[in-house]
């Protein structure tokens, strides 16, 4: 009986096993249909997923290639605007706009014509300050460019004009105040009262007056006019003292000038491409020298400003002719032709076309500069050339303003004579509507008179 019992439950134990195989199966059978089935469905899905991602792809990739034309011009933009927007503060300032549209709070007519004046000075001023800023701006333009220019090299030291402005006595004398007191000068004269204005044109007439014998001529006249165009060489000059006169003594050494200026070339004495500072020291030394006038290799103040600007002085001269023509005598014969000549203002390149100031320029070679006809310039020719006798433009304002003041018809001015004529020589603060304003006029037959007119 036990082992019958034995025998059945084995059977129903193989039977569960089996059937529980058969479960197995199954359910193998039906996962592997339903991974089958998903991933034909993933396989559709993919490549549309994977032909999106192709698209996106392609299109980010034009996208980041915009994003970075875009961001290259930015920077362009921002490196060629730094200097733009330097200028933009200027006009932008708290300065500019409360000069030109602050409140007016006075009722007083003359401290509303004075508060008008400062304010138009400083917007003046802001506006020259952009104008310089926008030149320096331009210049650097032009550098950048790397463009060889066709320009010609100007070796001729002319007279500089007096003033800017046009001399038109009829209208007003701004053009006379810039001639006898300088462009700065000048712009201070005209926010004085009328009575400060005369009494430091006193002094200045104490100044011009070098003799003291009482009276003011034109060739004192002169110099006082030359000296107040020449205010921006000594201020030049002024700057660059303090640098080379290191030991404070009030003058400047040969050997200071040579420590501060040739210091690293005396260290190690190496040429540096084009620059030979051999011969630029000794260049330097010849015209220091042609500067000292006491030859004890010391130079003041006057003498160094002859070394910094040696066109200005009459010793000099000879120093700034033969600087020129070593710069221009290709061949050290001691002359220039005219191929020395053309070829120290232009360099043409290959293809190009000579422009017409070039040949302009054969032809003042030709018909004016070679006065001997020989084919060179020899040194006086070449003197003629650089430094040529010019219209002198404060002789002709000095007799003018002789002319304009001198009442009594003898030649030279005296101290009342010229504050009788203070208009002339300089300016003064407005005085608003609230008096007489003196007027300038001149009839249509007559000279120029002065008439006070009420406003």
């Amino acid at each position: 009986m036990k082992k019958e019992e034995e025998g059945e439950e084995e059977g129903r134990r193989k039977k569960r096993e089996e059937e529980e195989r058969r479960r197995k199966g199954r359910r193998k059978k039906k996962g592997k249909q339903r991974k089958k089935g998903k991933k034909r469905k993933k396989g559709k899905k993919g490549k549309k997923r994977k032909r999106k991602k192709r698209k996106k792809g392609k299109e980010g990739k034009k996208r980041k290639k915009r994003k970075k034309r875009k961001k290259r011009k930015k920077g362009k933009k921002r490196k060629n605007l730094v200097l733009l927007d330097d200028v933009a503060q200027f006009t932008h300032s708290s300065e500019f706009l409360l000069a030109c549209w602050g409140p007016i709070t006075s009722d007083d007519p003359l401290e509303m014509g004075a508060d008008w004046l400062r304010r138009s000075q400083a917007a003046v001023d802001q506006s020259v300050r952009m104008t310089r800023f926008l030149s320096i701006f331009i210049s650097i333009c032009v550098v950048y460019c790397h463009s060889k220019p066709t320009d010609k090299k100007e070796r001729v030291h002319h007279g500089e004009p007096l003033s800017n402005l046009k001399h038109d006595d009829s209208q007003n004398f701004d053009y006379d105040h810039e001639a006898f007191l300088g462009h700065d000068q000048a712009k201070t004269f005209e926010h004085l009262s009328p009575e400060e204005s005369k009494r430091r044109l006193g002094i200045i007439v104490g100044k011009i007056d070098d003799n003291k014998d009482g009276y003011v001529t034109e060739e004192e006249l002169k110099i006082w006019i030359k000296k107040a165009q020449q205010k921006y060489i000594f201020d030049n000059v002024q700057t660059q003292w303090n640098d080379f006169d290191t030991n404070n003594d009030g003058y400047i050494g040969w050997e200071e000038y040579k420590n501060v200026t040739y210091g690293s070339y005396l260290d190690s004495p190496q040429e540096d491409g084009d620059f030979n500072y051999g011969q630029m020291m000794q260049r330097d030394e010849r015209r220091f020298r042609m500067a000292d006038k006491n030859n004890d290799l010391y130079v003041n103040k006057e003498e160094f400003t002859a070394f910094l600007h040696p066109e200005e002085f009459s010793h000099m001269r000879d120093i700034v002719l033969q600087e020129t023509i070593e710069d221009i005598d290709k061949d050290g014969d001691g002359y220039i032709n005219l191929q020395e000549y053309i070829g120290d203002m232009y360099s043409p390149e290959k293809g190009e076309e000579e422009p017409d100031w070039v040949k302009s320029e054969r032809e003042q070679f030709a018909e004016f500069r070679d006065k001997n006809n020989d084919g060179k310039m020899d040194r006086q020719e070449t003197l003629d050339w650089i430094l040529p006798e010019d219209y002198d433009h404060a002789e002709a304002e000095a007799k003018h303003l002789v002319h304009e003041a001198d009442m009594d018809r003898d030649g030279k001015l005296t101290k009342e004579e010229i504050l009788e004529k203070h208009e002339v020589f300089v300016g003064s603060q407005s005085r608003g509507c609230t008096g007489e304003v003196s007027v300038r006029w001149r009839s249509t037959v007559g000279p120029i008179r002065d008439c006070a007119v009420a406003c």
